[in-house]
């Protein structure tokens, strides 16, 4: 099983929501970097996406607040919608982990049945298969162009952002064994 390098409270943060039952996948970077598409030791920056049925946003909830995590800001409902965010980044934590809800048009079921195995510190954890992390890049290459043609004030962080995501692309396709399959009518 390969092992994915992240900092002692990431992994601190991993066990806890595994210690309180929280389905969850590891996206972004930290996929990206599964999939050898980036360099290095490791990564501190961790996304995690968890499933958002009621039952499961109840747990992240619970974890959260074992974490130490102020949950004052959003509820177990916000954690069930699409596209939400939960930033657990210095200085505010000790943490460096996004939480990112679905999207409303990904089936988090069929991502976590695609999805590969790894281990975070001790735990077994579920990475998004290459083939999904893909469609998720190509979404956020998608959102951010839009936002950076909404927001002008912030277009060249968003194309910044943008343009790291299609460097992580351009690798995940050309890396051997990367045939897409379609969710929802895309691939």
């Amino acid at each position: 099983m390969k092992k994915i390098n992240t900092s002692k409270d990431n992994i601190r943060f991993v066990n806890i929501c595994l210690d309180n039952g929280v389905d969850f996948l590891v996206m972004g970077g930290t996929a990206v970097f599964f999939y050898g598409c980036r360099k290095g030791k490791g990564l501190n920056d961790l996304d995690l996406m968890p499933s958002t049925s009621p039952e499961n946003a109840a747990r992240l909830m619970t974890a959260l607040k074992q974490a130490g995590v102020s949950t004052n800001k959003f509820t177990v409902e916000e954690l069930q919608q699409p596209k939400q965010r939960v930033c657990l980044k210095p200085p505010n934590y000790n943490y460096d982990v996004d939480i990112l809800m679905p999207w409303a048009e990904w089936l988090y079921a069929e991502f976590r049945g695609r999805s590969e195995i790894a281990r975070i510190g001790p735990a077994a954890v579920r990475v998004l298969s290459k083939c999904d992390l893909i469609i998720t890049k190509e979404c956020a290459v998608n959102d951010l162009e839009s936002d950076a043609v909404m927001c002008p004030d912030k277009a060249g962080m968003l194309k910044a952002k943008a343009e790291k995501h299609r460097e992580d692309l351009t690798c995940l396709r050309r890396t051997e064994g990367s045939t897409l399959v379609r969710v929802n009518g895309k691939s």
